[in-house]
């Protein structure tokens, strides 16, 4: 049998498709299968952990129990395609959906799962993002030709992208984190920003309608000119909030 075939028919009996005999697996004080099943729970219990990096505060949300089930679900429904972990977990919320009692009980348990899961991409973006060649920082934009300033397209920072939901998550996360839930309104629709820094902390943090709208169309990579001046009276108020880092000209 060909490495490759082994690699692959192992692969498959990890998500129990196949047995452990036909992996070639020896049979000593343990049988095949046996041996399998060891190697399938330390296979499970590794990527369930990696889930519980990636979404802690689900993990708080769900309970231990029950996100320990889901993890498990996820593990063995998603197979891991390629040696670097560091993007599995991706489409939790998918699996999230075939546990359709637990989405009863919290509604907003996928939403909330995409919210975490876009924080594990922001962190992301420190190690693949790489600024546009004619990117300029923002002081000098006074040296700019006000007749060019049309032209400009203003780029988000590093770590940085726009969320909205129909559950109010932004505010669901910092109730987590204060482990207060008094004044929380989850059923209200929500948008803002998440904001990852260098050193792995973040911010998420929740904007008026205007703002949001005007943070997407920068996302967009649209130049001012082709922005609704209404929007653009929101640009000072996204520039202190520290998520605009650069701009650029054509």
């Amino acid at each position: 049998m060909r490495l490759a075939d082994l690699q692959q028919r192992f692969a498959r009996a990890l998500h129990y498709q196949a047995s452990g005999e036909r992996c070639d697996i020896v049979s000593d004080q343990f049988t095949a299968d046996e041996r399998m099943q060891i190697y399938r729970n330390n296979f499970v219990i590794g990527l369930s952990e990696l889930l519980e990096l990636s979404y802690p505060k689900t993990r708080l949300l769900l309970g231990e129990a029950c996100f320990a089930q889901i993890a498990r679900q996820h593990v063995l429904r998603v197979p891991l395609t390629q040696a670097d972990v560091s993007s599995y977990g991706e489409g939790f919320e998918t699996t999230l959906a075939q546990f359709p009692q637990v989405v009863d009980q919290v509604p907003c348990c996928q939403e909330f799962a995409r919210f975490e899961w876009t924080i594990e991409l922001c962190q992301r973006q420190w190690q693949e993002t790489q600024k546009p060649s004619q990117a300029q920082p923002l002081d000098a934009l006074a040296q700019i030709d006000p007749a060019r300033h049309g032209e400009v397209r203003f780029h988000l920072a590093v770590g940085v992208a726009c969320f909205s939901a129909d559950y109010a998550l932004f505010s669901l996360h910092q109730a987590i984190r204060d482990h207060c839930f008094e004044d929380l309104h989850i059923e209200q629709p929500q948008a803002g920003v998440i904001q990852v820094f260098a050193d792995r902390s973040y911010q998420c943090m929740s904007l008026t309608p205007a703002a949001f709208a005007l943070l997407t169309q920068l996302e967009q990579q649209k130049a001012l000119a082709d922005i609704d001046a209404e929007l653009l009276a929101e640009l000072n108020a996204l520039v202190e909030l520290g998520v605009i880092s650069h701009f650029s000209l054509p």
